[in-house]
């Protein structure tokens, strides 16, 4: 996979158009470029762009309150064995992924908050589908199961679709002279603070279970997962919905200001 990365990397050095509005920016030496990054003060006055982290943020709290313990999930409470959790996982988060399709068209309709405030809703409604599923309703015999399938695709394409909107949000609201900066401070939003938080949370909610299991990689006794992790989940992904909401006239005024300046170019 690593490899694969690097290829794409090599091939989009001469592929991709250059973009001749972008230039090198550099103030001072290394030091002083390097830790303007941590330039809060000049972050925190852009709001839209901070609504925009922050949802990223939150979201994520959620996604990894209930991910990262979705296969244990699977094979230790609802009793799947491994290949069967990869299967389960896998396919339906590969279709959701190709719903990254329409998603791109809706985002270049430049309407970010709503498509963000619908992913959400899809991603909190794949949650609920999921949460009811109860191991003795479940035979783990047999490889597809509606709910859960279902349920993993409608929380996929809630999960592609905020990350592609925010992700192309965000960059359309960095400076000029800054964009590989403000890459690192989505970095801090996207993953430190939600891998933090939301693996402290997710861990208080696995121990709700009261029950455990020897893991067959580590060899440590863990506690199972249940449907907890989906409810939880949800419900912390939900306020995700309040800076979206909040953005939604920075991004109108910002809409706005754009086609007036079109406008007077055109006149």
């Amino acid at each position: 996979m690593g490899g694969l990365v690097i290829v794409a990397g090599i091939i989009s050095m001469f592929a991709l158009n250059k973009n001749d509005d972008v230039a090198p920016h550099k103030e001072g030496g290394f030091w002083r470029q390097f830790f303007s990054v941590f330039n809060f003060k000049k972050f925190f006055g852009l709001k839209e762009l901070v609504l925009v982290h922050l949802a990223i943020s939150v979201f994520t709290i959620g996604f990894n309150i209930y991910f990262s313990y979705t296969g244990n999930y699977l094979i230790y409470y609802l009793g799947y064995n491994p290949t069967q959790m990869g299967i389960i996982e896998a396919v339906p988060l590969v279709f959701s992924m190709l719903m990254s399709i329409p998603i791109g068209i809706l985002i270049n309709k430049n309407k970010h908050p709503w498509i963000g405030i619908a992913c959400v809703v899809l991603n909190i409604i794949g949650l609920m589908i999921l949460f009811p599923v109860r191991a003795e309703n479940v035979d783990p015999s047999i490889l597809f199961n509606f709910q859960i399938w279902f349920g993993i695709f409608v929380m996929g394409v809630g999960y592609v679709g905020i990350l592609q909107v925010t992700k192309v949000w965000a960059k359309q609201l960095y400076p000029d002279n800054a964009k590989g900066q403000f890459e690192g401070i989505w970095t801090v939003f996207y993953v430190l603070i939600p891998m933090i938080a939301g693996a402290l949370i997710g861990e208080a909610v696995v121990k709700t279970s009261g029950e455990t299991f020897v893991n067959q990689t580590s060899g440590k006794t863990e506690y199972v997962p249940n449907s907890n992790i989906f409810l939880v989940g949800a419900i912390v992904v939900a306020f995700t919905l309040i800076p979206l909401i909040l953005s939604i006239r920075y991004h109108k005024k910002r809409a706005l200001e754009s086609k007036t300046a079109e406008q007077k170019e055109t006149l």
